[in-house]
């Protein structure tokens, strides 16, 4: 296909989505540099004037300027409609667009579409595209960039550099690693990807560590269960949580693995909560620690098809020794989450101790204070990756879009959940929906995965209820079977009569 008939695509899938999303009434102002992506930026202008929308272009440079050869093509197809078009070759030409959004054209739908750099980057935005950039972020309008935001790295940080501050990207064909980070939420406040047509087969054969997890690639995932089924095929998992002061935890994530499918819960609570448990999770078995107050050691040898160990256990002297002493004995999938990872993170030298395949479930804090502090985003995914191959253990490390690290290098990102999730208990729920995957028999990675994913989108399910500000843990919990639904794609069940 040629690059200017591939333009003429990625350009429709931009309008169509602009189009279902702004309507006739607003303004919208252009802005291209000279490069493919201004070029896309001409045709989207072309477009949308084509279904009645009122567009201005302006584009960087001089009319007499040279640019990329598709950027001149459609530059001289928007000349030839005769439409509005201004050029900008000068920082005074900048300062001179000042008053446009307070002119007669401007009101409180108009839109800016950034074109003016795009995908590939490799230097800081000078001159009058830095300019230009720094003036529009200040206009009170709508900003959408085609592709990336201008000034944008894909794979480094931005540092100190100039870059638009995109309202929302419309991303073709696959989002951006650096959508996903942190530091560059100023820039990219949302963004939605648009299929452009690319070859799938070419996008396989990419080479690359990073990839978006879709709840396609999961449906399946689950053990199946055979009409003659029975509890014992369906795992008994061992949970390992809470101290005086802290039993919510334990309550949330045996809460959590039930409702996840597990067929057998058995929690290890100090002595002084065993009442407590069975009142709170009746469908476990409670096994009393020797201790009053805290986890102090294991009770038996008994082998359980996996252990998980953390929420709310505290970091007391008897809890580190007990947490030893559990490593030591190298359990089959186990999975430590909150202060297993303190205790680890207090003396490095347990890590040694990991059992391969283990699940480790860190948040940004428990994770900085494994590894020590990093100088950006970049730098703290390459630790991550790091630290899964060296320990031979999957890790995600928790918030938006969590990134799931499996010892070979590759990085799995999770579009899942929202910001209503960070909430206290909400790990805790995570930590049970593993323990319950696990128990079941799925592969490390793949517990992993499906985990984090279900228990996104049991968030999304519960603020669509709810709504985002005002859901709790518990409410996720509740939301887990839908979530399961949906991933799968199954239809709810209803029962049928016999014949």
């Amino acid at each position: 296909m040629r690059s200017l008939d591939l333009m003429e695509r990625a350009a429709t899938a931009f309008t169509d989505w602009f189009c279902a999303h702004y309507g006739t009434t607003q303004s919208v102002w252009v802005f291209c540099g000279r490069s493919g992506n201004g070029g896309d930026g001409l045709v989207i202008a072309r477009l949308l004037t084509k279904r009645n929308y009122h567009v201005r272009v302006f584009v960087v440079g001089k009319a007499q300027d040279k640019g990329a050869p598709d950027f001149l093509t459609n530059l001289h197809r928007w000349q030839q409609l005769g439409q509005d078009l201004s050029f900008i070759a000068s920082k005074s030409q900048v300062a001179s667009l000042k008053d446009l959004p307070q002119s007669h054209e401007y009101n409180a739908k108009s839109c800016i579409i950034d074109a003016l750099v795009g995908y590939g980057l490799s230097r800081p935005l000078e001159g009058v595209p830095a300019a230009l950039v720094q003036a529009l972020n200040t206009w009170p309008m709508r900003r959408i960039s085609v592709d990336i935001p201008s000034g944008m790295y894909v794979d480094k940080p931005l540092n100190k550099g100039i870059c638009f501050q995109a309202d929302h990207v419309i991303s073709f064909q696959t989002p951006k690693l650096s959508f996903l980070l942190p530091d560059n939420q100023k820039f990219v406040k949302g963004f939605s990807v648009v299929d452009i047509g690319l070859s799938k087969r070419f996008m396989a054969q990419v080479k690359t560590p990073y990839y978006m997890t879709e709840a396609a690639d999961l449906r399946g995932c689950l053990p199946l269960r055979t009409p003659h089924a029975h509890k014992g095929n369906a795992g008994h998992g061992l949970l390992i949580a809470g101290k005086q002061g802290l039993y919510g935890a334990a309550i949330l994530a045996a809460r959590a693995a039930v409702r996840t499918g597990i067929g057998i819960l058995s929690v290890h609570v100090p002595k002084e909560a065993t009442a407590l448990m069975h009142e709170a999770v009746p469908e476990a078995l409670v096994l009393a620690d020797k201790a009053h107050t805290h986890f102090s050691a294991l009770l038996s040898n008994k082998k359980y098809q996996a252990i998980a160990i953390g929420p709310g256990i505290g970091t007391a002297f008897p809890t580190a020794h007990g947490l030893s002493q559990l490593l030591s004995a190298k359990p089959n999938a186990l999975i430590l989450d909150a202060d297993a990872l303190n205790i680890i993170a207090a003396q490095p030298h347990l890590a040694k101790e990991l059992p391969p395949q283990s699940l480790l479930t860190p948040h940004v804090g428990e994770f900085r204070r494994l590894v020590g502090d990093w100088q950006n985003d970049y730098d703290k995914l390459n630790k991550l990756r790091q630290r899964a191959r060296q320990w031979h253990a999957y890790i995600v490390l928790k918030g938006a879009y969590s990134a799931v690290a499996y010892p070979d290098g590759q990085l799995y990102f999770n579009p899942s959940g929202h910001a209503g999730m960070a909430t206290a208990g909400s790990g805790d729920v995570l930590t049970g929906i593993l323990l319950g995957l696990r128990a079941q028999g799925m592969q490390a990675g793949d517990a992993l995965r499906l985990g984090v994913y279900l228990h996104g989108q049991a968030g999304d399910i519960a603020a669509n209820t709810i709504g985002e500000r005002t859901i709790n843990a518990s409410d996720l919990i509740q939301a887990i079977p839908q979530a399961i639904i949906e991933i799968e794609g199954k239809k709810p069940f209803t029962q049928s009569t016999l014949k």
